[in-house]
This record gives structure tokens, C-alpha cells and sequence, in this order.
């Protein structure tokens, strides 16, 4: 009987320092898990923010790209109207 309670008092103690690392480990792993959870939601929201700046990027572009025809399409006009202006004025003093 003695012999049974010296061999089961180091058991005892390495179960005892079994189950400390394995609720240690379990702590260390679910704040991983959290922590992970944690980076997943701020990068979903980054990709969010990402495509809803991506498509304000586009409809900015566009408006550029419509602004700059409509200056060139001003310009053209000006200037035609410059050209017509001159080739009268030439007209009317060769006629």
C-alpha cells in the first residue's frame, strides 16, 4: 500500500503539471483566436474601404475624363468661331 501511495504521489504531481500547461496553453490559444478574429474583422473592413475607394477613384476619373472633352469641345468652338470671325472679316474686305 505504501509502495502504491509513493508511485501514484508523482503521478499525481504530473498530472497537476499537465493539466497547468494544457490550461495555459488553452488561455495562449484563445487569445490567439481573438486576436485573430480581431485582424480578420479590421482587414474585412480595410477591403470595404479599399472597393469603396476604388470606386470613387472611377467616378472621379470619369468626371475628369468628361470635364477635359467638354473643355476641349469649348475650346474647338472658340476657336472656330475665331477662324469664321477672321475669314469674314477677310471676305468683307476683299469683296
Amino acid at each position: 500500500m505504501k509502495q502504491a501511495n509513493a508511485t501514484s504521489h508523482p503521478r499525481a504531481s504530473i498530472l497537476t503539471a499537465a493539466r497547468k500547461r494544457l490550461q495555459l496553453e488553452t488561455v495562449r490559444r484563445k487569445a490567439a483566436e481573438t486576436s485573430l478574429m480581431e485582424s480578420r474583422q479590421h482587414y474585412g473592413q480595410l477591403l470595404v474601404k479599399s472597393g469603396l475607394m476604388k470606386e470613387q477613384l472611377r467616378k472621379l476619373s470619369l468626371r475628369i475624363l468628361l470635364a477635359r472633352k467638354e473643355e476641349r469641345k469649348h475650346i474647338s468652338c472658340e476657336l472656330h468661331d475665331d477662324i469664321t470671325q477672321i475669314l469674314t472679316g477677310i471676305n468683307g474686305r476683299s469683296a
